[in-house]
């Protein structure tokens, strides 16, 4: 795979002998397919050349990149759970953005207001399976749905309906 500044060294050559932007585009697109640079890119590149600049690294972006420290965050969120994303911004410094996709990328999801890890532990697997395997053994000795009581749309009338489910 052909990188940007590979890509860039290709369109000063197509500059230097003296083709158009769209026929340089063209030709690059020709060889290279669907991964080569758009004719807006080759378009920008040449009128750089154009005018004496000739330097083929990136800039710097608008913004500054922001990098943010995950145990920092970790530990923001450990300590309030129900914290914002924006909140969490705010406290560290850093762009909802960027606090989101750290989010993410440590795992962590938002469940009923709280940030959780997204991955239980053994521990939290346990004690989840307990507790769904006795509300089966309740739902088995005490059938919830036996003991419904429901009211038409009026609310005039009282009906007791004593539904058994099998299967």
């Amino acid at each position: 795979m052909v990188s940007r500044c590979d890509f860039r060294v290709i369109m000063l050559y197509e500059f230097e002998l003296s083709h158009s932007a769209a026929e340089a585009a063209r030709n690059i697109a020709l060889a290279f397919g669907t991964d080569s640079p758009s004719g807006r890119t080759v378009r920008y590149w040449f009128a750089k050349f154009s005018s004496g600049d000739f330097d083929l690294e990136d800039k710097p972006g608008r913004g500054g990149r922001m990098s943010l420290d995950d145990q920092a965050l970790r530990a923001a969120v450990e300590t309030k759970p129900d914290t914002t994303t924006r909140t969490l911004a705010a406290g560290l410094r850093g762009r909802y953005a960027t606090v989101s996709k750290h989010l993410a990328s440590i795992g962590m999801v938002r469940k009923m207001q709280k940030w959780t890890p997204h991955d239980l532990t053994d521990d939290q697997q346990s004690t989840r399976f307990e507790i769904c395997s006795n509300l089966l053994v309740r739902q088995k000795n005490e059938p919830f749905r036996d003991r419904l009581i429901t009211v038409d749309e009026n609310g005039s009338h009282l009906i007791i309906r004593n539904v058994v489910m099998y299967g």
